[in-house]
């Protein structure tokens, strides 16, 4: 978390920032947590929304957020410190472009991803981490007893949020994946543990001679039916990845699937794909890699593996260790504008 000096303009009424001493930034970073809850609140009341709608009093956002006009004016006063609002007149907010993938129609999207941060669900499991660390066990068995997928299972709304969020992290790099990828040889491509289908159904609309097939648990698979994807092109197949993955496709798709387990499950997903996939099939996996770059995300992520799944994020090459136990071979890595990388890996024959 970085708090910026509020954006400057003729008409602002604030002052800049004073300068920050290691005690304040230390002091802001180590909170956090509230500025998780303040942009998700924000959200909550469509703030962003109702900004880019042109609201931009305090008096109109709190009429159209449906909130007081107080709690209104101390959220945006955050929001406006780490640069998702600027003050453009007096008592004028405007919504920044850092701030607009927070809209619910900006694409990319993030707003569901904070909703779901700001979740007292979620939030439980992040505060074990600790006890990750010392008895080798995910948050969501310390807190709640069980594992994430089995906690969402047990929780329709959590999984709704869940759900969601992944669509929303997934769906912006299907450009990225059409660009960095040939398809002009592909008819099928497979998405194991793909959700909702939505990372899958932007590829459809990207390379419309493809054809697509969504594998994951069957309640999942059962709630994602029937979502607009043109359903002569994509079909739904509802089982256990690490029991079993369809053949025949060309492609088999693992979109942050591999940082959910450890080592040892991570390489029975690899196996059952290894099974299915032809001698010329090809392995697309979208996952971080650790110490590729200098930006706090992917360490963040690591520490949320642990608190969430239990498990962790890899480096390059404890994932090409990965791939190998399972008898593949990666073939190259392509760094991805949201700070992940698509993995290209072949079956070693």
């Amino acid at each position: 978390m970085t708090i910026t000096e509020p954006t400057k303009s003729p008409t602002s009424t604030r002052t800049p920032t004073v300068p920050a001493t290691a005690e304040l930034t230390l002091f802001e970073l180590t909170m956090g947590v509230t500025v998780t809850q303040g942009i998700a609140i924000a959200c909550r009341m469509e703030l962003p929304d109702h900004l880019h709608a042109g609201h931009s009093s305090i008096a109109s956002l709190a009429d159209a957020a449906g909130a007081k006009a107080d709690a209104v004016e101390r959220v945006l006063r955050l929001l406006q410190t780490v640069g998702i609002v600027e003050v453009v007149g007096d008592g004028a907010y405007r919504l920044t472009e850092f701030g607009d993938p927070l809209r619910a129609d900006a694409t990319p999207s993030v707003r569901a991803w904070a909703l779901m941060s700001g979740s007292d669900w979620f939030w439980g499991p992040l505060g074990q981490l600790d006890a990750c660390f010392r008895d080798e066990r995910s948050g969501f068995e310390v807190e709640y007893g069980a594992e994430v997928f089995d906690f969402l299972s047990q929780v329709p709304h959590a999984q709704a949020e869940y759900d969601a969020a992944m669509s929303g992290v997934m769906s912006s790099e299907a450009s990225e994946i059409v660009a960095a990828q040939d398809f002009s040889d592909v008819r099928q491509i497979l998405d194991v543990g793909g959700g909702d289908g939505s990372l899958c159904r932007a590829i459809l609309r990207a390379v419309p001679w493809l054809t697509a097939a969504v594998l994951d648990r069957p309640a999942v698979v059962e709630g994602a039916r029937g979502q607009p994807s043109g359903p002569e092109r994509c079909t739904w197949h509802g089982g256990d990845f690490f029991e079993h993955v369809p053949a025949g496709a060309d492609i088999y798709l693992l979109s942050r699937i591999l940082h959910d387990w450890n080592d040892t499950r991570a390489s029975v997903i690899l196996q059952q794909i290894g099974e299915a996939m032809r001698d010329d099939g090809t392995l697309l996996i979208v996952e971080q890699l650790l110490d590729e770059n200098q930006r706090p995300f992917t360490p963040l992520c690591d520490l949320n593996m642990a608190a969430l799944y239990g498990s962790r994020e890899r480096n390059r090459s404890q994932m090409a260790d990965l791939l190998a136990t399972a008898g593949f071979v990666m073939d190259r890595v392509v760094p991805l504008t949201s700070g992940r990388f698509l993995i290209e890996a072949r079956r070693h024959v």
